[in-house]
C-alpha cells in the first residue's frame, strides 16, 4: 500500500509507516498542508517501494517511507529497542473524542476499507517515477532522490500488508503490521521483533512510535486524511502525516512531512482466482508528495507556497498468500 498500507494502511497504510533501513536508500516524506495531490490512475500493476537512507555510524539509521506510510508509509516505515507496544484493545482516544477530531477537520477517524480487504496480503510494489517539480534547488537532499533514480526506480520490492477489524467493527490498516513487515524487507530484522518496538493502537491511530537502534526515536502522526469511493470497487484515499524524529547522536531533531495518496480498484476473490492475471486481486497507484517544513530553509519554503518539493509514484498488485507464487511471506527487495 505503500506505506501508506504502511502507516496509511496497506500502503502508506502506508501505511502507510515509516519505515526505515540500515544500509540502501532513503526515501524522504516532507510534507505540510497543500492541497489535495492530483489524482492518480490505478493500474494493474505492483507499485510501491519505500527505502531508506543510513549513516555511515552503526548505531544511527536513516528513515525510510512507507509507511510510514503506509500508512502510512507510510506510514510507513528499525529494529532493536525497548518500547512497551500498547495492548490491541486500548484506544487512548475516547470514540466520543475521536469523532470530535473529524467534525473539526481532521476527516475521518481512519480510514476505512470493504470487508474485501480484511486479513493479510502479499504485495508486489514498483516505483515508476520520481519527479522534483520544483527543481533540485528546492531539495533538502538531492542524494536522497539521485538514489532513488538510479537504484529504485522500477524494482519490484516484495512485503506483506494487513487490514484488521477496530472496536467499532470497521476494516482498517493495520499500521503496526505493517510498518514491521516493510522493515523486515529492508533491514531483515524479524517483524514480530520489530512489532515490539511499536507503540499503536488500532482504536488510536493517528500516532504510531517506533523505538530503533542507538537510541533513535520515531513519531508519526497523521495530521489530516480523507477518502472517496468511485463506484463499488474503487477508493481513492489522503493522508497527509508528519513525522519527529530525535536520536543522541544529532543535536536537535529532525521533521518530516509529506501527503500520501492512494487509488484502489479491486475484484472478487473468484474473478481474481479465475480471471487471469496470476491472482492478483487489488490493484493500486500511489503518489508521496514530500514538502518543505518551516525546519528546512526558511527562504525556500515560503517560495514553495505549500508544493510538492519531491513526488513519488508507486504501482501495486495485491494478492492473497495462498494465490501468490512461492509466496511472499516475508518480503524481498528484487
Amino acid at each position: 500500500m505503500s506505506a501508506a498500507v504502511a502507516l496509511s494502511a496497506a500502503c502508506c497504510k502506508c501505511s502507510t509507516a515509516s519505515t526505515w533501513r540500515r544500509r540502501g536508500r532513503c526515501h524522504r516524506p516532507n510534507c505540510v498542508q497543500a492541497a489535495e495531490r492530483q489524482h492518480a490512475d490505478a493500474a494493474p500493476q505492483a507499485g510501491h517501494g519505500d527505502s531508506n537512507d543510513s549513516s555511515e555510524s552503526q548505531t544511527e539509521v536513516q528513515p525510510t517511507r512507507r509507511a510510514l506510510l503506509a500508512t502510512t508509509v507510510v506510514a510507513t516505515a528499525a529494529a532493536v529497542g525497548s518500547a512497551v507496544p500498547l495492548p490491541a484493545a486500548a484506544s487512548k482516544l475516547p470514540e466520543a473524542v475521536d469523532r470530535a477530531w473529524e467534525g473539526l477537520g481532521g476527516g475521518p477517524a481512519d480510514l476505512v476499507f470493504p470487508e474485501t480487504f480484511l486479513g493479510v496480503w502479499d504485495v508486489e510494489s514498483v516505483l515508476t517515477s520520481v519527479e522534483t517539480p520544483l527543481g533540485p534547488e528546492f531539495v533538502p537532499d538531492m542524494r536522497v532522490v539521485q538514489r532513488a533514480q538510479q537504484e529504485d526506480l522500477n524494482a519490484v520490492v516484495r512485503y506483506q500488508v494487513a487490514f484488521l477489524r477496530n472496536q467499532r467493527g470497521e476494516v482498517v490498516p493495520d499500521r503496526s503490521f505493517n510498518t514491521a513487515s516493510l522493515m523486515e524487507t529492508y533491514t531483515g530484522n524479524p517483524a514480530a521483533e520489530v512489532q515490539r518496538r511499536i507503540q499503536w493502537s488500532s482504536d488510536d491511530p493517528n500516532l504510531l512510535q517506533l523505538s530503533l537502534p542507538g537510541g533513535l526515536q520515531v513519531s508519526t502522526r497523521v495530521t489530516r486524511r480523507s477518502e472517496e469511493w468511485q463506484g463499488d470497487d474503487r477508493l481513492s484515499t489522503s493522508e497527509f502525516f508528519q513525522q519527529l524524529i530525535t536520536s543522541p547522536q544529532a543535536q536537535q531533531p529532525k521533521v518530516k512531512a509529506s501527503q500520501c495518496y492512494t487509488k484502489y480498484h479491486w475484484r472478487s476473490a473468484e474473478a481474481a482466482a479465475g480471471g487471469g492475471g496470476g491472482g492478483v486481486q487489488v490493484v493500486a497507484t500511489q503518489v508521496v508528495s514530500d514538502y518543505l517544513t518551516a525546519y528546512d530553509t526558511a527562504a525556500a519554503m515560503m517560495e514553495a507556497k505549500g508544493r510538492p518539493v519531491v513526488v513519488y509514484t508507486y504501482r501495486m498488485a495485491f494478492r492473497r498468500p495462498a494465490a501468490a507464487a512461492g509466496g511472499a511471506a516475508g518480503g524481498s527487495a528484487a
